[in-house]
Formats: structure tokens, sequence, C-alpha cells
């Protein structure tokens, strides 16, 4: 589950390749992906990701990224920062928000859908 942000920073050449890479790796995995995001932003999803749509001021330049019993806050501004918390009671409630968010969030059209998956 991520919830996203920081677009500006990850938007580059160097960022795309490295998100590829990973794409790929979870896709073998068989790993599923959910997003909420800008409309506005300018991301990449796999085939096996599901995304949607919150107002911008949902937003900031963070990223929450959530699985099993970590919670992962990344920071896209200078200086770069990755804060990891391993607690089952935070995971649950910040994926408790991300549902309840996901349920609110605008689904995709066909087109949005296809403008935004990645080759990999």
């Amino acid at each position: 589950y991520m919830l996203g942000g920081g677009d500006q920073a990850c938007n580059n050449a160097e960022f795309e390749a490295i998100l590829k890479v990973f794409l790929k790796r979870a896709e073998q995995a068989k790993i599923k992906g959910w997003i909420l995001e800008r409309k506005a932003s300018n991301f990449y999803v796999a085939a096996h990701e599901l995304y949607r749509f919150l107002a911008a001021e949902y937003f900031s330049s963070t990223t929450l990224t959530i699985w099993g019993n970590k919670v992962v806050t990344f920071v896209w501004t200078r200086p770069y920062y990755a804060i990891l918390i391993e607690n089952e009671e935070v995971a649950k409630s910040n994926l408790a928000t991300f549902k309840y968010l996901w349920k609110k969030a605008q689904e995709p059209s066909k087109e949005d859908r296809k403008k935004r998956l990645i080759r990999i």
C-alpha cells in the first residue's frame, strides 16, 4: 500500500530506471500494489498494481508505504530520509487510514490506466 507524494523529486530518468527494476521484482513475486496519488502527478504503475486518485490537499513531499508490520515514510526533500517503523499496531492503524481513503478515492479511467502503465 502506498500513499504517494514527492513526485517532483522522483520524476527523473534515474528514478524511473530504479522503479522499473522494483516493479519487475514485485511482479515476479506476485506482490500486488495499491497506490493513492494525485491525478496531476506523473507516476507509473505495473500491471499488478491498482491505483486511485485523491485531492492534492492529502499529499506532501513524503510517501507512506505499508507492508506487513512495516511502515516507511520517505521524505523527498533534502536531506532525504526513509523512516522505518516495524510495529504491528502502527501498521494496522496506517492501513486502516489507507483503506478509508481508498474507499473515498476516485477510480481512474481506462485511458488513464493505459497512459500510466509501464512496460517492464
